[in-house]
């Protein structure tokens, strides 16, 4: 079968030590089988850092609670205590039954957690039984080579690993995940790393498509070429650019050939050599589109962002149907904050073609940034079940869901990305949005901090957050400093002056300044909902420094606001305050509701 050829390659080339290679084969293998702990053994021992390779071996312990080939690299990589493992053994006899799995650490997962945990373990698909032979040394193979690039070689000895029966078909993928509304775990503690899902999400440093064949000019009479192209499907990148200019030996300024040597060096990440292959292919053929798109990217990676427009542009003159070409530029648009040019772009792409994860990622990306976000989630959704390997798509998808109201849904993704990067500081910013709307303040707190660390420059807005999180929890004067910070920093925001008013004015003794801070916020409310917190406070405010008669001028505005711009326990005071009418019941009352009714509510609703 064809993924079992592509095994042998792939364990061919980790012995050889090509492991850029070997990697690209493993990419395809597990995307075509994501729940094989074989694929993620032998990806383990090819990856470039050891974050990766811990991450592979973790998966292969989820999928494979009781795997000691995971257990001893994890122990290798420093990231499992030593502890009695059996020996390595092929495993062809082995019994497929569930494993059971032991509780997590105390100190790591909390008692609540721990049912979820072994429900999500025995939840995790079992390995089909005619697995490929090929696999049957694979711990004692994955050992060696884990070895070897940990601690560079040290003479271990070499695995030959010859089939030693009939190769089986292996399992193909099932439907691509979504994330509208599911079941989350509500005990989550954030920390650097968490728990990933079955999908290589953003585990590859350039989240894997095929190489895009722009044009597939038939040269039937040269081996070379078509050896080339082979080559460059397979993922090797070296031999395909050789092959590829053994034919322009003989057939010089072939404008395709230099566009595919082009993209080969573009997977190298020779971006020099990449741009001199698409300026060749725009000399062989100005009305090539292509080299002018490849052109940009070359000019992208080389961070030579003034030459990217205009070789999009030329690309699209001389193709108007040049998909990609509308994908980057959008892109490019995105980038500088253009998200309406974008959008035209993004919809003539969309007519094109409508495949395109990046495409959708994109659209997903602009709606957001024009506040669409109905229209932004249905984009991420489409773009996750196009290609789960595209990382940023899981960003983007959990801020689509929490604007949307998704909160619970939201933890998912926004626990996949962070999984992967979690050096990224919006990522944080968002998730502790989503864990304060859970009312999780202590998991909110810890991601505010982590986004106000990374990137305390474009996120400095979490601050204010970050206090209504202090606050809640009883953190005063964290959260008084916080939204004393928010207010310098942003002195025309309604929300964090007025906290910082409601806050002084709750403090002993200070009702008066507090109502004079209340007060002075009058001018930045414009909302609605703005207005309705400005009048409720304010009026509140007036009656406790005994300004009752100028409390009813604030009491009447409330209650002139849209009813739907107003929370209920306001209404009724408001209707109290000037006896315009009883108390508006929204749900029966519990056990010393009455008690709690008079006491004013001390924190505003965020907005983010």
């Amino acid at each position: 079968m064809a993924d079992d050829r592509m095994l042998r390659e792939a364990i061919e080339a980790a012995e050889r030590g090509q492991r850029g290679r070997a990697r690209d084969l493993f990419t395809r293998l597990l995307r075509s089988d994501q729940k094989n702990p074989d694929y993620w053994l032998y990806m383990s021992a090819v990856v470039e850092s050891p974050k990766e390779r811990v991450y592979c071996l973790q998966t292969v312990m989820r999928l494979e609670p009781n795997n000691d080939t995971a257990k001893r690299g994890l122990v290798m990589l420093g990231a499992l205590q030593a502890e009695e493992i059996t020996a390595v053994k092929p495993d062809s006899q082995r019994k497929w039954q569930l494993p059971e799995v032991a509780p997590p650490p105390s100190e790591v997962i909390e008692e609540q957690e721990k049912a979820e945990v072994v429900r999500k373990a025995k939840r995790a698909r079992r390995r089909p039984r005619g697995r490929s032979a090929l696999l049957g040394l694979v711990g004692l193979a994955v050992i060696a080579l884990l070895a070897v690039y940990i601690f560079g070689d040290t003479g271990l000895p070499s695995f030959s690993l010859q089939p030693t029966r009939t190769l089986a078909p292996l399992q193909t993928a099932g439907p691509s995940p979504t994330f509208l509304p599911t079941s989350t775990d509500p005990n989550f503690t954030p920390a650097p790393t968490f728990d990933r899902p079955d999908t290589l999400a953003g585990f590859l440093e350039v989240p894997y498509t095929p190489t895009p064949f722009y044009v597939n000019t038939p040269h039937p009479s040269n081996e070379a070429y078509r050896a080339g192209l082979s080559a460059l499907e397979a993922g090797a990148y070296e031999e395909a650019i050789e092959f590829f200019e053994q034919f322009l030996d003989s057939q010089p300024d072939t404008a395709d050939v230099y566009y595919y040597i082009g993209e080969a060096n573009l997977q190298l990440e020779d971006y020099l050599a990449a741009q001199d292959a698409f300026t060749r292919a725009t000399l062989a053929d100005p009305d090539f589109g292509a080299g002018y798109w490849g052109q940009a990217r070359a000019h992208i990676g080389l961070l030579q962002f003034g030459e990217v427009l205009p070789d999009l542009n030329s690309a699209i003159e001389n193709d108007p149907n040049l998909v990609e070409a509308y994908i980057e530029r959008a892109d490019y648009r995105l980038g500088r904050a253009n998200p309406e040019f974008a959008m035209e772009d993004i919809n003539i792409a969309e007519n094109l073609a409508q495949n395109s994860a990046r495409m959708y990622l994109l659209k997903a990306k602009a709606l957001l940034l024009l506040d669409d976000d109905e229209s932004a989630l249905e984009a991420a959704q489409t773009s996750v079940e196009l290609d789960v390997t595209e990382l940023e798509t899981y960003l983007v998808l959990g801020d689509a869901l929490y604007r949307n109201g998704f909160i619970d849904e939201a933890l998912e993704p926004l626990e996949t990305y962070l999984s992967f990067d979690d050096e990224n500081g919006l990522a944080w910013y968002v998730i502790g949005l989503a864990y304060q709307g859970r009312e999780e303040h202590e998991n909110a707190l810890f991601s505010f901090d982590k986004a106000l660390e990374l990137n305390s420059d474009d996120l400095y807005e979490a601050t204010y957050y970050r206090g209504l999180s202090n606050k809640i929890v009883g953190n005063s004067e964290q959260a008084f400093e916080d939204f004393e910070n928010a207010v310098r920093v942003f002195p025309e925001w309604f929300e964090p002056a007025l906290e910082r008013a409601i806050m002084i004015f709750e403090e002993d003794g200070a009702e008066r300044t507090g109502y004079l801070q209340i007060n002075a916020t009058s001018a930045l409310a414009e909302t609605d909902e703005q207005k309705a917190a400005f009048h409720y406070w304010n009026a509140t405010a007036l009656d406790a420094i005994g300004e009752n008669d100028l409390a009813q001028d604030d009491w009447e505005a409330l209650l002139e606001l849209p009813e739907e711009a107003v929370p209920a326990d306001w209404l009724n005071a408001a209707k109290l305050a000037t006896g315009t009418g009883g108390a508006i019941i929204t749900s029966s009352p519990t056990a010393g509701a009455e008690e709690e009714a008079d006491k004013p509510e001390t924190t505003t609703t965020p907005t983010p």
